[in-house]
């Protein structure tokens, strides 16, 4: 696969042998690559075929301010409700997915103890 551009270290876009375009991710990719490049195909973990012209452009904007575990986590969830539902999930249904599946992601602060303790000292 020849590269047609290169969006980060490790997402590209290339060109399939029917011509389409095609969105890979994979750990440093796209690393000191340039157009025409060839990908070695054991360094592409995820491909995104899209067919829609409209959605393809947003998706390469959006692929250019989201990092890459982001793009990984968000397709693992689209992936494990599509088994767990043992069907296909639409556009709209992917999105709701996978914003709910982010909020529901706690980042757990191991000062929080110390931090409530320290507050209640204070406010006495």
């Amino acid at each position: 696969m020849k590269i047609k551009s290169v969006i980060n270290n490790n997402i590209a876009v290339v060109s399939d042998s029917q011509g389409n375009e095609i969105i890979i991710i994979g750990k440093g990719l796209g690393f000191n690559k340039k157009k025409g490049d060839e990908i070695e195909e054991k360094k592409i973990e995820k491909r995104f075929y899209l067919e829609d012209e409209g959605m393809y452009a947003k998706f390469k904007r959006l692929l250019k301010e989201i990092s890459v575990v982001e793009i990984r986590v968000s397709d693992d969830i689209i992936s494990l409700a599509r088994r767990g539902l043992k069907r296909e999930l639409n556009e709209i249904t992917s999105h709701y997915l996978i914003i709910l599946a982010w909020q529901s992601i706690a980042i757990k602060n191991g000062l929080l103890w110390d931090i409530k303790n320290y507050m209640k000292k204070k406010s006495q």
